[in-house]
């Protein structure tokens, strides 16, 4: 490795290019956590709180995006460890696929690259490969009915299970590739089939029967929302998601959406794992759903669904400012929470629910009337109509 880095960079070949790249991380990880000691350790320190004086000043990092590069024009020889020959193997896709060698042509927009990326960028996306757009197809039908029309969405070989709908996945993936890749197209395409809108009761007892599983769809699969989904609903109702799309927040004080939040392994958000979200060491293509009391006890008595609760009724009592008008804040809840007018008998358990909890609390007051719609936007929040995509 030091002779790697006594090299000129001309001089250095492929392969050590790519290994001077990745010695090189550690190298500016260590720089910026140096600890001087011994007698030079008090210069050192008056150094860098002069360096301070400019952080001020000092022009900010542009964004940091992840991208793949190559190291050069000329790709590294790829060999078999142990291959007493040293032959090169040459690109290719599997051979189960495509015997041929995959031809490699340089882009002039990309000069210092090697140009594999790019044949095999234009290989996944080729109009008459069948694989890409039927597996893209699939994860999107299976976000959406919990199942999809392949059930093994990794594996569409001869190990996986047989697609329940082989003519509707080549008819979605078809469309797909008419509508130039338009991932938001297909989504409206899934949303506005019937299949998708019809009720999530069984239309009889002999499709029941027949069908116990409801592989063919003979109603809506009902399904729990996903853990992220029932963090982004609850702050969303209660008025705290902060849904800045691009660009820097508006206020800083709001959680963001769990897709642009950190996720660290070692300590996960606890209502995330309890509602089975992945931990992001290792992709997951299906989420296995359970049901355990600690879902139930967490959005029962745990302090963050109580705190949203009481967000929540801030909100109603914020847009209906009059505490009389109970009728008024129960549809307004009812309308914010589950997206629709609440049926005659609905408001009036909920009158009589809300007369109950503010004698719980003791006498009439602002402090009661809250604590009370608290109570019922807690009911609201655990409801299955809510936590379920029916």
């Amino acid at each position: 490795m030091k002779s790697i880095f006594g090299k000129a960079e001309p001089r250095r070949t492929p392969l050590e290019r790519q290994l001077f790249a990745l010695a090189y991380r550690q190298v500016a990880y260590e720089y910026d956590h140096l600890i001087v000691k011994g007698p030079d350790k008090a210069r050192w320190e008056s150094i860098r709180n002069e360096l301070k004086k400019f952080d001020a000043i000092k022009p900010k990092l542009p964004a940091t995006v992840m991208a793949a590069t190559d190291v050069g024009p000329i790709a590294p020889p790829t060999l078999i460890p142990g291959d007493r020959t040293q032959e090169s193997i040459a690109p290719g896709i599997l051979s189960v696929l495509d015997p041929h060698p995959l031809p490699i042509e340089k882009s002039s927009a990309a000069p210092n690259s090697t140009g594999r990326r790019l044949a095999l960028a234009r290989w996944l996306g080729r109009p008459d490969n069948p694989l890409t757009t039927r597996v893209i197809v699939n994860r999107v039908w299976q976000y959406h009915f919990g199942r999809g029309i392949v059930p093994t969405s990794s594996d569409f070989g001869r190990l996986g299970e047989a697609a329940t709908h082989p003519q509707l996945l080549d008819h979605l993936a078809s469309e797909f590739v008419k509508g130039g890749w338009s991932i938001k197209a297909l989504h409206r395409a899934i949303l506005t089939s019937s299949a998708y809108r019809q009720s999530a009761l069984p239309a009889s007892s002999a499709s029941t029967e027949l069908d116990p599983a409801n592989h063919w769809l003979s109603h809506f699969p009902s399904r729990r929302l996903d853990a992220e989904e029932i963090r982004d609903s609850v702050l969303a109702v209660s008025g705290e998601l902060e849904q800045v799309l691009g660009g820097p927040s508006l206020d800083s004080t709001k959680p963001r959406r769990s897709l642009e939040t950190k996720v660290i392994r070692n300590s996960p958000e606890p209502l995330l794992s309890a509602f089975d979200a992945p931990d992001g060491a290792v992709p997951a293509s299906l989420r296995i759903t359970t049901t355990t009391p600690t879902q139930a006890l967490m959005l029962l008595n745990g302090p963050w669904s109580l705190a949203r609760s009481h967000d929540l009724a801030s909100r109603l009592e914020r847009t209906e400012p009059n505490p009389e008008n109970r009728s008024g804040r129960i549809a307004l809840a009812y309308r914010v929470v589950l997206g629709r007018e609440p049926e005659p008998d609905e408001v009036h358990a909920a009158r009589e629910f809300l007369e109950q909890q503010q004698k719980l609390v003791g006498e009439p007051s602002a402090k009661s009337v809250h604590a009370a719609l608290a109570d019922f936007c807690h009911v609201l929040l655990n409801s299955n109509e809510f936590l379920f995509v029916d």
